[in-house]
């Protein structure tokens, strides 16, 4: 069985690319994310782990992790010396 995920905040059931999943292993809904990231809110609302609630600057993060990603794979950048 799938396991519904809910918001932490609204107790919605945000689709899968509206929701953000806490280091804590909490879930928000990036709405709620937003809106406490705005009210300067910087930790998950359950258990108060420090945590960036931003959603763009989660979503730029993601996207420069995974272009590093591509680019290491690609062979574009070199492993650790050794």
């Amino acid at each position: 069985t799938m396991q519904t995920e809910i918001c932490s905040i609204c107790l919605c059931t945000p689709k899968l690319e509206e929701s953000l999943r806490l280091s804590c292993d909490h879930v928000i809904c990036t709405s709620c994310g937003s809106q406490a990231s705005f009210h300067g809110i910087s930790s998950c609302p359950l258990c108060r782990m420090p945590h960036l609630l931003d959603v763009k600057q989660l979503r730029n993060r993601l996207d420069a992790h995974r272009q590093d990603y591509r680019t290491w794979r690609t062979g574009g950048q070199k492993g650790a010396a050794g």
